[in-house]
């Protein structure tokens, strides 16, 4: 599709310009200038030159936001590999990791367990590494301290700072 001469008056009265201001992905703020040059009548050519794209592009970015407006811009197909769980899985896997994390069996979870898990349940079979990134993606760290060992004693824990406690006050 080749784009009008001018474009239609709903794109007219748009405001780029706030949106571009508060953006914060570098790929959809270009978008958005290039967008917000057209409107104000810069040649396509000079654009391109001026954001090192292609022309097609362009259009590509001019005739989506004409169809969807700016979600048509978001979800621009070709962006990579698409993933194999969807969002609600990757909350289910989440869910998985905290209730595993704070479970009584010492609060450990390995990259295996969230690989099986997804295996088991979504029947989807993903790397190590791949994992690693889900769960980078669902802001879990894994340098962490384990907060309770399985085969701890309390009682005896206690009693130690009790015991390491009277050792210090009758020491000074």
């Amino acid at each position: 599709m080749i784009l009008p001469k001018k474009f239609p008056s709903q794109v007219e009265s748009f405001d780029f310009l706030p949106l571009i201001k508060s953006e914060s992905d570098g790929r959809m703020r270009v978008r958005l200038l290039a967008l917000q040059s057209l409107k104000e009548g810069k040649k396509i050519m000079d654009i391109c030159s001026y954001f090192k794209v292609n022309r097609d592009r362009i259009r590509i970015w001019a005739n989506k936001f004409l169809e969807h407006g700016i979600d048509g811009l978001k979800e621009l197909s070709g962006r990579g590999r698409k993933p194999k769980i969807s969002i609600e899985e990757k909350k289910e896997v989440a869910k998985f990791i905290e209730e595993r994390s704070r479970s009584n069996k010492g609060g450990r979870v390995f990259g295996e367990d969230v690989v099986k898990f997804i295996y088991d349940n979504f029947k989807q079979s993903y790397s190590l590494s791949s994992v690693y990134d889900i769960i980078h993606d669902l802001n879990f760290a894994w340098i962490t301290s384990r907060s309770i060992h399985p085969k701890c004693n309390k009682e005896a824990q206690e009693e130690f700072k009790k015991n390491l406690a009277k050792g210090r006050s009758s020491s000074s």
